[in-house]
């Protein structure tokens, strides 16, 4: 059911910027959270699922409600 209500402009862009700057955030500090883990392992498919992990955790944590 929609009903059609309008919302702030200035609103919409805050928030898309503030999700964009988490997003940003939590991917950009992968490396550093997994790196010496990663220095370590000699197993491609290993270091492959560890990425595939650290960065499905970190956008599923910004979809979480605060």
């Amino acid at each position: 059911n929609r009903r059609g209500d309008l919302v702030d402009a200035a609103t919409v862009r805050s928030e898309a910027f503030d999700l964009a700057r988490s997003t940003r955030e939590a991917l950009q500090n992968i490396p550093d959270r997994i790196a010496p883990e990663l220095a370590a392992e000699t197993d491609e498919e290993v270091v492959r699922r560890k990425l595939a992990d650290e960065i499905r955790t970190a956008l599923q944590a910004l979809t979480e409600e605060p």
